[in-house]
């Protein structure tokens, strides 16, 4: 990995998205885990793909490792940046949560709120 990040340092990111993909050839497929080593892996792997420019790539990339990825908050904060960058903004649009029950109208008080 030391390699991978001296390229992406020195701005070969093509160069460090291929060590990337030899490291990940050499582990057996059966035993991967969902571990933070993998899951940091798999980010590191979508900040290259994005600083090359391949951010379509890196979208496939994180959907196909969603799986690996134990800080779900970096995922989607990752995502979200990808997508806005593509102009795709209609992949945020999901309808929103009811609001919690102590935000809601009193239905006694209409112009207050219960609590």
């Amino acid at each position: 990995m030391a390699l991978a990040v001296a390229n992406q340092m020195a701005g070969q990111n093509k160069q460090a998205i291929s060590v990337v993909d030899a490291f990940i050839g050499t582990q057996d497929v059966k035993a991967r885990t969902r571990d933070y080593d993998e899951s940091e892996l798999m980010l590191y792997r979508a900040d290259l793909l994005k600083e090359d420019g391949q951010l379509d790539e890196a979208i496939a990339h994180l959907e196909a490792h969603q799986s690996f990825v134990v800080d779900q908050l970096s995922w989607k904060m990752k995502m979200a940046e990808l997508t806005l960058s593509l102009g795709m903004f209609g992949k945020g649009n999901r309808p929103r949560p009811p609001p919690p029950s102590a935000l809601l109208l009193s239905p006694a008080r209409k112009s207050g709120f219960a609590f």
